[in-house]
């Protein structure tokens, strides 16, 4: 005795859409990944800039890429946010020094 339970609205059992269990997966396409975001040159070029070029590259080139990352959807913000915090650092590294030298140098 097999029970047939028929749509509501008055179609046969077969002319009702597979279910997800009677699809046969091999001829289901492939998933589509999702596009992966760039990461941004500028953020790149500030952190390797600071540790080549010194301060100055490091933070032009980090305030340029955050402006971008900022605009756009890319990845990098947190080589831009390294490279301009080192950048202010030493930065103020070297003011702090110069100050104290020429303080001391006064005495």
């Amino acid at each position: 005795m097999s029970l047939e339970i028929e749509p509501e609205d008055g179609r046969s059992p077969s002319m009702l859409p597979p279910s997800a269990s009677t699809i046969d997966p091999r001829y289901l396409p492939p998933p589509q990944l999702a596009p992966t975001p760039q990461t941004n040159l500028f953020a790149t070029l500030a952190l390797v800039g600071f540790f080549v070029g010194g301060v100055i590259p490091g933070l032009i080139l980090g305030h340029i890429a955050l402006s971008q990352i900022k605009r756009t959807p890319q990845l990098g913000r947190g080589r831009a946010l390294a490279a301009v915090t080192l950048s202010y650092c030493v930065l103020g590294m070297v003011v702090i020094v110069l100050t104290l030298s020429v303080l001391a140098g006064r005495r």
